[in-house]
């Protein structure tokens, strides 16, 4: 019984999964080498302390729920969740937990074992992309294919197999294979059954004959090639079978000509998009026959490239495994090669070479065709680099920022400087004047810190407004010079003419590899980016408002000299009501502000001469909302955020954007909308000219009630006529 707890004790101290036990209260008492090893805490620093220093803050609550059901005797088993490690780092484990009951059933505690499947969450991602690209494939491929289960019942058709069966994907999922696949032999007219049990069975692909008919649902004969093999799952089970085939009509029409001539041969080799070849073995290595597409892949006109040695080598070396009568190696096709156009630049070609013996079993020939496959190689190329890159700036991405600093820990006693940089408003820049006007202001941030850096230096967007950069090799001083330069540079842009000024907060940190950690000189650089934020933002913030307000004044008709005179007429209306100060401050902001979201507006809607449709009148309408956003951004015009989005309502109810009415609308609102209107209509505009003032006064009263609220136009018109 010892001997047996001993070893019991041995192994968990051993496995490499996290063993440990606590109590219902969640108070860790025991922690073996595979839970230091993943959650990187020795066992006598967190024994005694609670099992939420484990668990993410957001997710403190899910735990709470399964511990309480645990202890209620529930057992838990492979629950996957996330995790943290003592480093911060968070990673994906799979828990089992279950109640440890004493001698008299009364519950000691919990014990719980972790694994790390962050590997695996990897390879299920892995196999969900390798999902989509084989639908993809097979929606994209000519060949028709159709995949059983291991009963023979149809799981999977691609679109060429709809085509060339006039079966609806959806109408044969489920029925068996030979009831939507018929098949007959061509010469016999005798029914075919395709073998797929066959091959799940046997464990091996099968070649059907080549003299099949396929009779379509809709009862066309087309002849077919085809093949069927069987689907091995991830374990090596067999669990279906996959039936390739085409149409081979065409293939039957060439078949007869190569047959009738050696010259039709020629003609159709010779037209083929493909290179087509042949390669005699003896008595010394030359290409036999090589067709005209050579010069269209490679530039080089067949008796040109038949006098090229490395291709022929090359081609000579896949097909040893043939020369030494080790055929099945062959069988590895098709081979990809780089080679070089004549004109300079790289290309792919796809091998697929075929052993000629003669009658002794020697190898005489290598025929084989050659496919382009440069431009499915290229867009290869171009996923890998948007992998690593941001596709807006061009910019390195944060893939390639983390791939660099975990590359730095290999190199000690390395000088290295991190300027972290923070973009400053962009999201009330993107709420106000639309993604487009960010994405060009982070386009342009991205060229400042480019053109201020050393070629050699990584620099990276992290973020949707954040960019760092490493610099290695400098001292200090260089470092914050560099820094020093990025500044200058974002002042020298702004002396330009821009609608939004460019702010950006910047910190910095440096030190030397193997006395310092990287993440360490990373977060010191961080910290100081936020302390810079902190220090500037009211300021940021009022720079950022005030451009705005100059962006909605340039779209204003009204102008700058009358938006003063609204001010004016509101102030003085204020009085006449005798509002308390802070409404009578609320609505003077407001007679400044309330139009600020048409910063936010296409240029194009202001300069439209004939009228807007409905949906560029939504957007006009927009503005509100805008404004309202612009407004919540900014700790001065917080408090006025609901009256901006509020000040087009009308009296009666058919205004926006919530259709409010009466008193349910803001007095400010009603203030504003009355001396606005009153103004506009007193002032020339480019549609129309200026009312007389008893024009506007008649218009005024004549909207009471239904644009306006009645009696503060009495109100404002009695002011009016007094001071006239």
């Amino acid at each position: 019984m010892i001997d047996s707890e001993k070893l019991l004790a041995s192994i968990v101290r051993s496995t490499s999964d996290a063993i440990y036990s606590m109590t219902p209260a969640g108070i860790i008492t025991s922690w073996n080498t595979g839970a230091e090893n993943l959650y990187g805490y020795e066992a006598d620093e967190i024994i005694g302390k609670s099992i939420y220093c484990l668990i993410p803050e957001e997710n403190a609550g899910e735990f709470s729920g399964l511990l309480a059901s645990v202890c209620n005797g529930k057992h838990l088993n492979d629950f996957a969740m996330l995790k943290v490690r003592k480093d911060g780092v968070k990673l994906d484990v799979a828990l089992t937990m279950a109640l440890i009951p004493g001698s008299s059933g009364e519950p000691l505690g919990l014990s719980c074992i972790s694994r790390d499947i962050t590997v695996d969450k990897h390879l299920q991602q892995q196999m969900r992309a390798e999902n989509e690209l084989l639908t993809v494939t097979l929606a994209s491929i000519g060949d028709g294919v159709i995949a059983t289960d291991a009963e023979g019942r149809i799981s999977l058709m691609n679109s060429a197999a709809e085509n060339l069966t006039e079966w609806k994907k959806e109408d044969s999922e489920g029925r068996p294979f030979n009831e939507v696949f018929r098949v007959f032999n061509e010469q016999t007219r005798e029914p075919v059954e395709v073998e797929i049990k066959k091959a799940i069975l046997e464990g091996s692909a099968i070649a059907l004959p080549r003299n099949n008919i396929l009779i379509t649902r809709g009862g066309l004969e087309r002849p077919i090639s085809d093949s069927v093999a069987p689907i091995r799952g991830r374990d090596g089970h067999i669990v279906g079978a996959v039936f390739v085939f085409r149409d081979v009509t065409e293939e039957r029409r060439r078949e007869q000509a190569l047959a009738e001539s050696e010259a039709r041969f020629r003609h159709l080799a010779e037209n083929a998009a493909d290179i087509i070849f042949r390669v005699r073995i003896a008595p010394e290595l030359s290409f036999e026959y090589l067709s005209p597409a050579a010069y269209k892949i490679t530039g080089y006109f067949p008796d040109e490239l038949s006098l090229n040695k490395h291709l022929l080598t090359y081609i000579q070396i896949l097909m040893e495994p043939a020369l030494d009568g080790r055929i099945s190696d062959v069988i590895v096709q098709p081979y990809m090669m780089q080679w070089k156009h004549k004109d300079g630049h790289p290309i792919w070609l796809e091998l697929r070479l075929t052993p000629v013996y003669d009658n002794n079993g020697k190898l005489t020939f290598i025929e084989g065709i050659a496919r382009d496959f440069t431009e499915r190689r290229l867009m290869e190329n171009r996923l890998e680099y948007l992998s690593m890159h941001d596709p807006l700036t061009g910019m390195l991405n944060r893939a390639s920022y983390e791939q660099f600093i975990s590359s730095l820990s290999d190199e000690p006693q390395k000088q290295v400087g991190v300027i972290i940089c923070d973009v400053d408003g962009l999201k009330t820049i993107n709420d106000s004047l639309g993604h487009e006007a960010g994405d060009q202001l982070i386009k342009t941030i991205a060229e400042v810190l480019t053109a201020s850096l050393r070629q050699a230096d990584l620099v990276a967007r992290i973020g949707g407004d954040e960019f760092a950069a490493i610099v290695i090799g400098l001292s200090e001083a260089e470092v914050q010079q560099i820094c020093k330069n990025i500044c200058e540079a974002v002042a020298e842009a702004n002396q330009q003419e821009r609608s939004i000024p460019i702010s950006l907060s910047l910190g910095y940190s440096y030190g030397v590899l193997g006395a310092r950690n990287i993440k360490t000189i990373i977060r010191e650089a961080d910290d100081c980016m936020y302390r810079e934020k902190l220090k500037h933002r009211p300021q940021t913030r009022k720079r950022i408002i005030e451009a705005l307000m100059q962006a909605a004044e340039n779209r204003n008709f009204a102008g700058k000299i009358q938006s003063e005179n609204i001010q004016k007429l509101v102030s003085a209306f204020c009085g006449e009501l005798r509002l308390s100060d802070k409404l009578k401050a609320d609505t003077e902001l407001l007679a400044q502000y309330h139009d600020i979201g048409k910063a936010g507006i296409s240029d194009a809607l202001f300069r439209k001469s004939d009228s807007l449709t409905s949906e560029e009148m939504e957007e006009m309408r927009r503005h509100c909302e805008k404004g309202y956003r612009i407004a919540k951004s900014s700790p001065k015009l917080n408090a006025i955020s609901d009256l901006i989005n509020k000040h087009h309502e009308w009296w009666d109810g058919n205004g926006y954007p919530f259709g409010l009415k009466g008193e349910e609308i803001p007095l400010p609102c009603r203030i504003v909308a009355i001396v606005e209107a009153f103004d506009a209509m007193i002032n020339d505009r480019p549609y129309r000219k200026a009312m007389s003032l008893q024009d506007a006064i008649t218009e005024l009263e004549n909207k009471a009630g239904k644009q306006f609220d009645p009696e503060l136009v009495s109100s404002f018109v009695s002011m009016i006529i007094a001071k006239d």
